[in-house]
């Protein structure tokens, strides 16, 4: 789960300047950790960090038991049970609230969760698209029936009118359009409505909810940005995992309008609802089915990138694949919070795959809060010393702390010792090229998603000239690894650069624009397994 660039950082910036040192957290791997504890290790008062060998406590007549944190050199005095965190170790932090409920059928894991599906019922979606919302959202649903019975699950439409379904008796609770311009409205009235809502099991309720998706019809405006805040109302008083907002047309009706001047202006109502989910632990992805109009898929996409979600630009006959994609991936912790423990000369640099409000607090405190960890979740943070490191040996401590399916607060700490390299070649000899350019591409993709084109391919080029520089001076096994990572890195930037040429064509349609921030987006998201286990060259490379 936790993997570094090389096993030894640099002494100082300028010891291996081509490339970053990169630390990678596979979040997907989360509740996998060695060994579990119910109970509080023993931990520095003064960073937080964990012990992680008993040898570390010691006696001493005047002190007592005491010990010195190798982080920030703090003297500790122990008076409590000594409890220790290993190197890989799950921490219970507390217990869930209420009794668990029933998790398991005939041996079988029922994976808990719940899902608010906000749907796109204008006019615009009359006819072929929302015969294709309908059938792929009931083949979501079968399925969650099927491999997911325990998820629990709502509904919300949106028209010139935000729905809230009951998907118990299937009541329908409109919210009052006199609230559709304010933010706190909103709310107030979302959450008046949702506290007689309820959410439902799919798979003891399969038979309503199979009745609840047929009967959507199609209607006149888009009241988006209502629907996103009453999503976002229901969300935080029901503790909602994710939801899922799926539409074909710009938002033209209340706040987050495209189609008049708003206070605040929709780019920054977006963005603000995605901290605001990011906050409540709601993952949210958007679904956009291709209308030939534009959504203005960069600005709804500030959400899915502030909670770590995904977005899609799809046809309806794709529509299915897209939503089973997401109805089928867990949120394994809501609520999260990484924090990294370090050295107080190592300093964190830059951070890839997330927004730049997360990336201010990882650098500003070296921990932030993440809206919940999927399946696909994978966090890079660059880091490099603020000053010339004088030890030889240096650790650091990875801590994630997150609310579990169960409803019990749990955190994985993971520690790691790295050599101090004071010579290029010690850092460069055990360097894992897919590491610093997995990084490199999720840059990448956040760089051109928010207009930064430039940046995004010289970011690559550099990175793929110094890996083929390498691959001349290596043994051939490390050799071979370089080679693979250049030709990846590269076709990334081949790719991008045709991305770009697509979306930045005179004749191009707000469509080719939606669709090139989906692709950075994706960009973004991409996972070095993924990256690399589909390299066309290999096996060429291998034959020769």
């Amino acid at each position: 789960m936790f993997r570094a660039s090389s096993e030894a950082i640099p002494a100082s910036r300028d010891v291996v300047p081509e490339v970053p040192f990169v630390l990678r957290l596979d979040l997907s791997r989360v509740d996998s950790a060695a060994s579990t504890i119910v109970g509080t290790p023993i931990s520095c008062y003064k960073c937080g960090a964990f012990v992680e060998d008993v040898a570390e406590i010691k006696e001493d007549p005047k002190v007592g038991k005491h010990f010195v944190c190798r982080f920030c050199g703090t003297l500790n005095i122990v008076k409590d049970e000594i409890i220790i965190a290993g190197p890989d170790t799950e921490i219970v932090i507390s217990e869930p609230e209420k009794p668990e409920e029933e998790t398991t059928v005939e041996g079988q894991d029922l994976k808990m969760g719940s899902l608010l599906a906000v749907i796109d019922v204008s006019g615009s979606m009359q006819g072929a698209n929302l015969a294709a919302v309908k059938r792929s959202l009931l083949g979501t649903l079968n399925s969650l029936a099927s491999n997911s019975p325990a998820t629990k699950f709502g509904l919300i439409t949106f028209s010139t009118e935000v729905s809230i379904v009951d998907m118990i008796g299937g009541k329908v609770h409109t919210v009052p359009p006199g609230a559709y311009n304010s933010i706190d409205a909103l709310i107030k009235e979302a959450k008046r409505i949702s506290d007689g809502v309820r959410l439902v099991k799919v798979g003891e309720n399969i038979e309503s909810l199979r009745k609840q998706v047929n009967s959507l019809y199609a209607q006149a405006s888009t009241a988006l940005g209502p629907a996103v805040v009453t999503a976002y109302a229901m969300a935080e008083m029901k503790g909602i995992d994710r939801v899922i907002v799926l539409t074909d047309g710009l938002a033209n009706e209340g706040i987050g309008s495209f189609e008049a001047v708003q206070v605040p202006p929709a780019s920054e109502f977006y963005s603000k609802m995605g901290d605001m989910f990011r906050e409540s632990g709601t993952v949210v992805d958007i679904v956009g089915i291709e209308s030939g109009s534009g959504m203005e898929l960069r600005t709804l996409g500030s959400m899915p990138l502030a909670t770590g979600g995904q977005m899609f630009l799809v046809t309806p006959s794709e529509l299915d694949r897209s939503l089973a994609e997401l109805g089928g991936r867990r949120v394994l912790g809501r609520d999260a919070v990484v924090r990294l423990i370090s050295h107080p000369s190592i300093r964190v640099e830059d951070v890839a795959g997330v927004s730049r409000a997360i990336e201010s607090e990882l650098r500003e405190s070296r921990e932030a809060r993440l809206a919940g960890i999927t399946e696909d979740t994978e966090l890079y943070l660059s880091v490099a010393p603020e000053s010339k490191i004088d030890a030889d040996e240096v650790p650091v401590q990875i801590q994630v702390e997150y609310t579990a399916p169960d409803g019990s607060r749990r955190m994985r700490v993971m520690t790691k010792k790295f050599k101090v390299a004071r010579k290029k070649e010690d850092v460069l000899k055990s360097l894992d090229p897919e590491i610093p350019a997995a990084f490199a591409v999720q840059k990448a993709g956040e760089e051109s998603f928010l207009g930064a084109t430039d940046a995004a391919q010289s970011r690559l080029q550099n990175l793929e000239v110094f890996f083929e520089e390498q691959a001349k001076v290596r043994p051939a096994a490390a050799a071979k690894r370089f080679k693979k990572a250049a030709r990846v890195i590269g076709q990334e930037r081949f790719t991008l650069e045709e991305e770009v040429q697509a979306a930045a064509a005179p004749s191009a349609a707000p469509q080719a624009r939606d669709a090139f921030s989906v692709a950075q987006m994706a960009r973004m998201r991409k996972k070095s397994d993924d990256l690399f286990k589909d390299d066309a060259g290999e096996s060429e490379e291998e034959e020769e």
